[in-house]
């Protein structure tokens, strides 16, 4: 059995930004949608840590 991990969704965030050309801030709103999945790693074993 595969223990897939899928996680989406989308987010939205109101940013304020200056203008290069005559230094002005003005808003911008960013939208994005994500779909992603992975597949946990079961075996902690293969990592070897250093605690030094």
């Amino acid at each position: 059995m595969q223990h897939l991990v899928v996680i989406k969704g989308d987010s939205d965030v109101d940013v304020t930004l200056k203008c290069e050309r005559c230094g002005k801030n003005f808003n911008h709103n960013i939208h994005v949608t994500y779909c992603t999945s992975f597949a946990p790693i079961k075996k902690r074993s293969i990592f070897k840590f250093n605690s030094a």
